[in-house]
């Protein structure tokens, strides 16, 4: 499936918009073997779009027998087979699929039981009866869930194109830009486009003919008690056990679900898990020919001989990342800038030919500590000499070239970036390390009006006010809610579903997302390594390499593409002198100054700045 429309009207028939909604529903239909899938009653009106070539006994739209009761479903309930026993009001033993037992839970417990709900998932429910509606997203927000409400009128969807076919007005949310030249990405809590906006994770919204309103229904909260606590040898077996539960539990919907393996942490004990439960496990990792720097793909097989998976290792070149810029440009519903969406789309491409279901390690960096800048953070709250003298030397950093193009020069760009935010307060300091660009950067290439106190109050929704203390669980507590929303999941939302892939993600099941919430920070990193508490839950089952080994990530050599292979995007007309002033966005001053960057000695961060301002000039171009 590739997501939902639909439109909801309590002073016209949705009739009225048949032009529209064909437009909508046909934006998301990807090829010719895809036809859209309806239901239409007087006032409301769902679509989705079914796929005949891979069909599938999921009846996503379903209405109950009596007519009053419909609901459109995209993605999965993963408890739904013990939620299926508190189903009383009709024989539960006649249902079978996830949109069936979800139709009859919501009729017989309303909202009341959404908070309940274990999956990945985004739905709408209409009760014909009390002229209702409720579209709801998953605790995490695997999938977005758009919306635009004037008047007596409702327009959501699970992509936002769709909602710009039904004739709305197309500004630009100028706070939302503003995030966007920071982060890389727009806000997990506001849309590009003005009065579009994005349901939050964990939450659900009621419609009716009188009021609107959003509810809250899940939050990732620290309920770390320091009086009461797991020791670390117990919590590290609990840990092992809810893993191996969420792993078991998505391959008894997904027998034949395969696994990304990346030769890291996460992804090696995803395969490890999942390989007892299936003897002829799928595994599928990506290497790079051109830049032996980011080739993991030997740990990756170590890690495959050992479980002895069906595994499939490919090496890409600069070449085939080029080649995906066009269709990854394509799959963007919002501005995102994230160059690893180019691998991952190359990757997604690849799998959905040999599997519909992938299972990835996501979500553990953010939980258990497993990022560099987890490693900053802890040093800034304890700091000692080294730390000390490395920001008293910022002014040395600043002297020395900087860049993602090498070793030293990357070393020199992370040792002046912490140096720069060790001097911050650490409210700041997060925000900092989590952009790509400053506010003053933002500030002055950005020629639009800015609601400053729009995006300021959007902003701090992500930061965490006792972040002061020393406690890394608010550091990840921001990252789950700001990082790994607004990215990561997003970059896996679009790339897989544009390539018709489902990628599920078991260590953000919500009983490990609480029960990691609940243990004290040393648990995950201490002054010598990070994510410890998972390194020992599963020690004795991965190869010692795994643990030690430096992460690497997948850089896309973007310095390297501008001088050579995208310099046609430079000299493009979308970043000309004319196109940039009657476009009105950007100053045009500050483009021509990121450019002359680009080919200096000490080109620092301007490669994803560039790449940023030229998503946005793409996405533009096809969307406005």
């Amino acid at each position: 499936m590739s997501g939902f429309c639909g439109i909801i009207d309590f002073e016209k028939s949705v009739s009225e918009y048949s032009n529209y909604l064909e437009k909508s529903i046909s934006i998301l239909i990807n090829n010719n073997s895809e036809k859209p899938n309806l239901f239409i009653d007087n006032n409301i009106a769902f679509a989705n779009i079914k796929n005949e070539q891979k069909p599938t006994n999921q009846k996503n739209i379903i209405t109950s027998q009596d007519e009053n009761y419909s609901l459109i479903l995209e993605g999965y309930i993963f408890n739904s087979k013990s939620l299926k026993n508190e189903i009383t009001k009709t024989d539960k033993n006649k249902l079978s699929e996830d949109a069936e037992i979800l139709l009859f839970l919501l009729i017989e417990y309303g909202e009341q039981i959404i908070e309940k709900l274990n999956g990945n998932f985004v739905f709408a429910f209409f009760n014909n009866k009390t002229k209702t509606l409720i579209i709801s997203r998953d605790h995490m927000g695997f999938k977005n869930l758009f919306y635009y409400h004037d008047n007596k009128r409702l327009i959501f969807s699970t992509e936002l194109k769709a909602i710009l076919q039904f004739n709305i007005p197309k500004e630009i949310n100028s706070a939302a830009l503003f995030s966007y030249l920071q982060l890389n990405y727009v806000l997990p809590n506001i849309s590009i486009i003005q009065n579009i906006n994005k349901l939050e994770a964990g939450s659900f919204l009621k419609i009716s003919e009188e009021k609107v309103e959003v509810k809250s229904f899940y939050k990732i909260n620290s309920s770390f008690n320091p009086e009461n606590y797991d020791d670390f040898d117990l919590a590290s077996s609990k840990l092992r056990q809810l893993l191996s539960n969420s792993i078991e539990n998505k391959l008894e919907k997904f027998p034949d679900a395969s696994c990304f393996l990346s030769g890291g942490i996460d992804s090696s004990i995803i395969v490890a898990l999942a390989s007892k439960f299936n003897n002829n496990l799928k595994t599928f990792s990506i290497g790079y020919k051109d830049l032996d720097f980011f080739d993991e793909t030997q740990f990756a097989e170590k890690v495959a001989k050992k479980f002895k998976t069906n595994h499939t290792s490919f090496k890409i070149t600069n070449q085939d990342l080029l080649n995906k810029i066009e269709s990854t440009f394509t799959n963007l519903d919002e501005p995102f800038a994230d160059s690893s969406a180019l691998a991952l789309n190359i990757l997604s491409e690849y799998v959905s030919k040999h599997s519909s279901v992938v299972l990835g390690g996501d979500g553990a960096d953010e939980m258990f500590a497993g990022y560099n800048k987890h490693t900053a953070h802890f040093q800034s709250s304890y700091a000692g000499t080294k730390e000390k003298i490395a920001a008293a030397l910022n002014p040395l950093w600043k002297m020395v070239p900087k860049s993602r193009s090498s070793k030293m020069s990357n070393f020199a760009r992370q040792l002046d970036r912490f140096a720069t935010g060790y001097k911050l307060n650490p409210n700041d300091r997060y925000w900092f390390w989590a952009s790509i660009g400053t506010e003053e950067y933002a500030k002055n290439i950005l020629n639009l009006e800015l609601d400053y106190s729009q995006y300021s109050a959007k902003k701090h929704k992500y930061i965490n006010r006792d972040i002061c203390l020393k406690d890394i669980n608010n550091v990840l507590l921001n990252d789950m809610n700001l990082v790994l929303q607004g990215d990561m999941l997003i970059k896996l939302s679009t790339m897989s579903s544009g390539n018709r892939l489902k990628i599920l993600a078991p260590f953000l099941d919500k009983n490990i997302v609480d029960y990691a919430f609940s243990l004290p920070p040393h648990f995950k990193i201490n002054s010598t390594s990070k994510k410890r508490i998972l390194k020992t839950a599963f020690q004795d089952l991965l190869p010692s390499e795994i643990f030690t080994r430096p992460k690497h990530g997948f850089e896309v050599p973007l310095q390297m593409w501008f001088k050579k292979d995208l310099k046609y995007l430079i000299n493009d007309v979308i970043l000309s002198e004319e196109f940039i002033l009657n476009q009105g966005v950007f100053n045009y001053d500050e483009i021509l100054k990121l450019k002359q960057k680009l080919n200096t000695p000490n080109p620092q961060d301007s490669p994803s700045k560039m790449w940023a301002i030229i998503v946005f000039q793409k996405w533009w171009t096809k969307h406005m």
